[in-house]
């Protein structure tokens, strides 16, 4: 499935205001939820290639990985039109703002979710209009 702009900030608000968005949660993060809404069978699996990935730009060569792991996680990212480098500044940004609260939905996750969206409309090269219609759609109703 091919991750639009506006797909990809879809799949985000809605994360946001059921309270399913987690932090240092490989499923529940932003790309976790990207890669579920792309019908990823097992989203986990992309955080063994973004680390593979972070460590050979280091120069540092892991002493174990299993093939099928690389393999499996290259299957699961093919689904997407992210690349492993734009998922990682996706991850990155996100994680970055967000609590470290592991497991925790956390209302800070808006800050973290806007930084995402300037993130994604690079990505897209949308226009600043259309970036801060998006950024109006992360609004929560007050009971």
């Amino acid at each position: 499935m091919e991750m639009t702009f506006e797909k990809s900030v879809d799949v985000l608000v809605k994360a946001y205001l059921n309270n399913t968005l987690t932090s240092l949660d490989p499923c529940g993060c932003a790309v976790g939820n990207l890669l579920k809404a792309c019908g990823v069978g097992l989203p986990h699996k992309w955080y063994s290639l973004l680390f593979l990935n972070r460590a050979s730009a280091s120069g540092i060569v892991p002493i174990y990985t299993p093939e099928t792991t690389i393999e499996s996680a290259n299957e699961e990212l093919s689904h997407i039109s992210y690349t492993i480098e734009q998922i990682d500044l996706i991850e990155k940004t996100f994680e970055k703002n967000a609590s470290n609260q592991r497991y925790t939905p956390n209302p800070d996750y808006f800050e973290a979710l806007m930084n995402v969206v300037d993130v994604l409309a690079e990505i897209h090269g949308v226009d600043l209009e259309t970036k801060k219609e998006a950024k109006s759609l992360f609004v929560k109703e007050c009971v």
